[in-house]
């Protein structure tokens, strides 16, 4: 009788481990024999080949493939759009294709780094690009000196002063009325800026020198000098006038001009005329806008300042104690020197000097003070603001004292003031010195 079917338990085991073999990630190994039983079965992780890849895998071709399962290195070419979801485990950096990259550390207080990066999101060059960030420079000047250019610079911006203009004299008198000596008037400041390409390696620089106070004599202050940087200008202050014993006050002197037109007169600019009723007359008074100095302060009202100015210098107080005229940004003029009375006993006396203009201020006074009876005037102070002077004080008339010398400008265009007159043989009071002038030059 022929067998059918043959129960398991009359087979030969085998050895082989009963047990379900293979699934997504495992693949099976079994070995049979000539009569169909599995003499050996076991489970290996699959191992594809990068170069066993042809063409390019897509996300719909790939599930669950661990990074384990993956030999040699994956390049960008043999992938395209593989969510990451659809691969287990990490990929570690030997199993990328290396970009051609140094390995190392890149950019730093000193250099930039500059990056390649491919499509895939990996960089495939990388390289240091110095830099060089150059500081701002500042070459000041308050002497004729050169300028020379700084390496690696892009700008520069040069300011520029007029020094201030000496005030007058005063005199010295019998028993006469005596008007005191007007103040300087203030050098012009101006600024300009360059592109370092258009500047040759070395400029030229002059600085403006003060202009000489004048002597007790009644001496005239001397003009304030231009100062320039190669071929821009600021020109200095106009002088004061000496004390005169007519029935005559001098007017201040004028103030600079920021460039342009003469380097030093009596008379600033005067774009603006506005005129005021006085006892004595219609009087003018003028006030100086851009880069025109102030006008010269009226000759014969007492207190009369000088005109105002943007650019300009400021424009000095008149002989009778007139307050010196400021400037927005260029040098104050000085203050007129203090006049003294002395007709007879009864009438003596004597009147104080003006104040000096301030540098970044419209208007008049405010700068070095003007001296009480028989007191010098103040010396002029450089404004924080502008770096500009302003004028120095009158000094104040005498008559039973000697009389008061004028301020001093300032540095940076400060008018000086004027000396105070002196009757009764007292002694008068010299002019201030003109503020010196200077000149800025900023780089970056």
């Amino acid at each position: 009788m022929a067998l059918t079917q043959v129960a398991s338990g009359l087979l030969a085991n085998t050895g082989v481990t009963a047990a379900t073999y293979g699934g997504a990630t495992q693949h099976t190994v079994v070995s049979i024999n000539s009569e169909g039983q599995v003499t050996y079965a076991a489970n290996v992780s699959p191992s594809i080949a990068n170069t066993q890849i042809t063409g390019l895998i897509t996300s719909a071709q790939i599930a669950n493939v661990a990074n384990t399962q993956i030999t040699g290195n994956i390049t960008a070419s043999q992938i395209t759009s593989v969510a990451n979801t659809q691969i287990t485990g990490n990929i570690t950096s030997s199993q990328i294709a290396a970009s051609g990259v140094t390995a190392g550390t890149y950019g730093g207080s000193a250099a930039i780094p500059v990056i390649t990066v491919g499509a895939c999101g990996r960089a495939s060059s990388i390289a240091n690009v110095s830099f060089s960030a150059s500081s701002a420079n500042l070459q000041s000047f308050t002497s004729s000196g050169t300028w020379t250019k700084p390496a690696g610079i892009t700008f520069v911006k040069v300011t520029v002063w007029g020094a201030g203009g000496g005030g007058g004299g005063g005199l010295t008198g019998g028993c006469s009325y005596i008007y005191g000596s007007s103040g300087g008037g203030g050098g012009a400041r101006t600024d300009m800026y360059y592109a370092a390409a258009d500047l040759p390696s070395t400029v030229t620089v002059t600085v403006g020198t003060g202009g000489s106070a004048g002597t007790v004599s009644a001496g005239n202050g001397g003009a304030g000098g231009y100062s320039s940087f190669g071929c821009f200008f600021a020109y200095g202050g106009g002088g004061g006038q000496g004390a005169c014993s007519a029935n005559l006050g001098k007017p201040g002197g004028g103030g600079g001009a920021a460039s342009g037109g003469p380097s030093a007169s009596i008379c600033g600019g005067l774009p603006i005329q506005t005129f005021y009723a006085q006892s004595s007359g219609l009087l003018n008074y003028f006030a100086a806008i851009s880069g025109s100095g102030g006008a010269k302060g009226y000759n014969n009202t007492a207190g009369y300042g000088g005109g105002t100015a943007e650019y300009g210098g400021g424009a000095g107080g008149n002989a009778n104690g007139g307050v010196g005229a400021g400037s927005l940004y260029g040098g104050g003029g000085g203050g007129g020197g203090g006049q003294s009375y002395g007709l007879s006993t009864s009438q003596k006396q004597a009147y104080p000097g003006g104040a000096g203009g301030l540098s970044g201020k419209y208007g008049s006074g405010c700068g070095g003070a003007g001296g009480s009876v028989q007191t010098a005037g103040t010396a002029g102070t450089v404004s924080t603001y502008t770096l500009s002077g302003s004028g120095g004080g009158g000094g104040g008339g005498g008559y039973t004292a000697n009389a008061g010398a004028g301020g001093a400008g300032a540095v940076g265009g400060g008018g000086g003031g004027g000396g105070g007159s002196a009757s009764n043989g007292k002694t008068a009071g010299a002019g201030g010195q003109g503020g010196g002038g200077r000149v800025r030059v900023y780089s970056w």
